[in-house]
């Protein structure tokens, strides 16, 4: 699977950092393909990495609980908590993909805390296996939140190379998909946008027996494709990962981040 990189274009073709910012949030779902050219003061860098901090614990909380993260109930319970901690901005993203003014500012957030918190957990694999683990459950969060139409924006917006079946398409394996998917009915099926994909892509639906297989695709309802990208992002997040490790020594040289990122899983975050 490629993704665009387009976002790299833009960032080089502007000359203000705002701009160069602008050029990567192009949706609620993030992949952080390129870190974003921004100034930031002390206190506004402590700020974001506290305040994504404490998402990741909200969910790590969530998941010592058995709250299913993809589910309707367990989505309502996680979003009370971030609203309740005054954490709305994340919320927020993860009700849907919008443009609005106020959609854009908790994408910045979003988008600057995410490699914030990369130069605080690439350190040691204990806290990388941590640091991923979170925000793969983060992603599945937002994700499980897109409408049909957010997923299919989201696959232009990367430029991926998946397309929802057409109509006569899904006539051909319409029985299968009903077998797949035995809590939709056959006029649900009607209206669900379904993606054809190797099998290997979505071993995990393979395995629950989630997706029709056939001649070594599996067709995979919207609702179910945070699995094909799941794969994909993690081992982005792994790669970005030690890149910022190689990067660390030289942020460190200012003693007063140094600090910081040392001791910011101990943090308090209330």
């Amino acid at each position: 699977m490629e993704f665009s990189r387009r976002s790299r274009l833009r960032l080089e073709d502007e000359f203000n950092e705002d701009a160069a910012l602008e050029g990567l949030i192009c949706h609620n779902v993030a992949l952080y393909l390129l870190p974003p050219m921004v100034d930031l003061a002390i206190e506004d860098f402590e700020t974001l990495a506290l305040e994504r901090l404490k998402v990741l614990r909200i969910l790590e909380q969530a998941t010592a609980k058995n709250v299913k993260i993809g589910s309707d109930e367990g989505r309502e319970s996680i979003l009370n908590e971030m609203n309740h901690a005054e954490l709305k901005a994340y919320a927020r993203l993860c009700t849907g993909n919008r443009n609005t003014d106020l959609d854009m500012e908790a994408r910045r957030r979003d988008y600057v805390s995410h490699f914030i918190l990369r130069f605080a957990y690439c350190r040691s694999e204990e806290l990388r296996r941590w640091f991923v683990t979170r925000e793969m459950e983060l992603f599945r969060l937002k994700f499980s939140g897109l409408s049909s139409q957010d997923v299919a924006d989201f696959i232009e917006e990367f430029d991926m190379d998946y397309t929802p079946l057409t109509a006569d398409e899904r006539a051909e394996v319409k029985e299968g998909l009903y077998d797949s998917t035995g809590y939709q009915t056959v006029s649900q099926i009607d209206t669900m946008d379904f993606y054809k994909v190797p099998f290997t892509d979505v071993l995990d639906l393979v395995r629950g027996q989630r997706c029709y297989l056939k001649e070594g695709y599996a067709y995979v309802s919207a609702g179910d494709f945070v699995s094909v990208i799941g794969n994909k992002h993690q081992e982005l997040l792994e790669e970005g990962l030690q890149a910022h490790l190689r990067l660390l020594p030289e942020l460190e040289n200012d003693e007063r981040f140094a600090s910081l990122l040392k001791g910011l899983h101990t943090s308090y975050t209330g």
